[in-house]
């Protein structure tokens, strides 16, 4: 806990941003009206900072606004606002299909469908409309912050936010950086992190930048440990004991399947699994929380239906995929369970460190602790890496990497880190000045990684 106390101090340290200035962001714009485009702008609302909605579809527009107006109101019956205070922020709001509103905003945020070709167009439509000092973000989850500011005239002035669901709640932001993105951009958005009281963290541009990407790998393990015979319920089981709110089953059916297979076909032949099982449930209608079933079932009258419910249907698909596959049944034990699913994180966010996605060990827990639940106790992936030992991860990983494939192999600092006898704590693992913004690292005589 003191670790995480640290590591929040350090989240705006970015030494190439210490001379920039932040703009002042007076007015922000959200482009989409869906539930991602609806919190953001409450988030914003809540700050004092009045928000101009567009959206072309009139039902989301009107959805919208219940859903503004319905979060303030309950805000009220909890006592937290003044009636007053509620119809203020309301009115902060501003719904519009007209884009040229959009005009006078500081920032605009897009929050549109995942598609990178759809996002394109809204930024190159966006340059042309919003005023040349504006900012240009996305909310992407995934995509390459890069080729949207490529559609643009100002990539300097173009960057990623990426929000989690819902928006108005949940206390992480990813800042994503692109190849142009400039020091007094990052440092606005640092600012408006503090302003939308959020945990800010400095991510490069990658698929799925750091949360995201590392959960790729987590997600792998639970979907390899489904196929090999060990029921959802009891993977998810084994990673609520160690601390998380929910398991990974239970997390990709609170996203949505649907939504997941979308991610996966992102990914190209890296995210494709060993199995069509997620495809085969999407097919069947099986979408997760949202409609009742998914890995899990869902009743209802069962914890107003959020309670996911194990269901034999799911595991006998997994072990009909599974054969099909020509993948044989193991038996594991809870503690393979755990070191698989955990593991994997660890192993990714080294991969991170090392490539200058991530700028701090601290940075990866921060986002893991606020985006996805790990249990705080732990202190995130890496500090629990130092509080196993990570000369034994790494030993347990390359028997994985035996075991199961390549997609295990150890990342390169890892190993240093291992065979060092040094933590990822002690480790200064990037130097964001580099042109290239890749890790060059080392190691000290002391067993600490630094900057060759």
């Amino acid at each position: 806990m003191r670790h995480i106390f640290f590591a929040e101090r350090e989240l705006s340290k970015v030494p190439e941003l210490d001379p920039a200035s932040p703009l002042t962001i007076a007015k922000a714009g959200v482009v989409g009206a869906g539930t991602m485009g609806s919190g953001i702008a409450i988030t914003f609302a809540q700050s004092g900072v009045p928000v101009v909605v567009v959206d072309t579809n009139e039902e989301a527009v009107d959805k919208a606004r219940q859903t503004v107006m319905g979060m303030f109101m309950y805000q009220v019956q909890k006592g937290r606002l003044t009636q007053e205070e509620a119809w203020q922020r309301g009115q902060s709001i501003t719904f519009t299909d007209d884009w040229s509103e959009l005009a006078g905003a500081d920032l605009v945020v897009e929050a549109v469908f995942e598609d990178l070709d759809v996002k394109r167009e809204v930024f190159a439509k966006l340059d042309g409309i919003v005023k040349p000092e504006g900012l240009l973000a996305s909310n992407t989850s995934t995509l390459d912050i890069d080729a949207m500011a490529a559609a643009t005239k100002r990539p300097e002035k173009v960057l990623g936010l990426h929000f989690f669901v819902p928006a108005n709640i949940m206390p992480l932001l990813e800042i994503v950086r692109g190849r142009a993105t400039s020091a007094q951009t990052l440092a606005t958005a640092f600012a408006v992190g503090k302003t939308l009281k959020k945990k800010a963290v400095l991510a490069g541009n990658a698929f799925g930048f750091i949360g995201n990407r590392m959960v790729f790998d987590y997600v792998r393990e639970a979907f390899a440990l489904a196929e090999e015979g060990t029921a959802p319920a009891r993977v998810d089981a084994v990673v609520k004991a160690f601390g998380f709110p929910m398991g990974p089953f239970a997390m990709s059916d609170l996203s949505g399947l649907d939504i997941g297979l979308h991610v996966q076909k992102l990914q190209g032949k890296s995210g494709q699994g060993r199995t069509n099982v997620l495809e085969r449930l999407v097919e069947q209608k099986r979408l997760g929380q949202k409609a009742m079933a998914g890995f899990f079932k869902y009743d209802k009258a069962v914890g107003k239906g959020r309670e996911p419910i194990a269901d034999p249907v799911v595991e006998q698909l997994f072990a009909q995929e599974a054969r099909k596959a020509g993948i044989a049944p193991r038996v594991v034990t809870d503690r393979e369970i755990r070191e698989r699913l955990l593991y994997a994180l660890i192993n990714r966010g080294a991969y991170l460190l090392e490539e200058g996605i991530a700028l701090r060990p601290g940075d990866i827990d921060i986002v893991f602790v606020y985006g996805y639940g790990f249990p705080p106790h732990h202190g995130g992936p890496m500090w629990y890496a130092d509080e196993v030992g990570v000369a034994l991860v790494y030993e347990r990983i390359r028997e994985f990497e035996a075991a199961f494939g390549p997609q295990w192999k150890p990342s390169a600092l890892l190993a240093r880190i291992a065979e060092s006898g040094a933590t990822f704590a002690a480790s200064s693992c990037f130097d964001p000045s580099t042109s290239s913004g890749q890790a060059e690292l080392s190691m000290t005589p002391g067993g600490v990684v630094s900057n060759a």
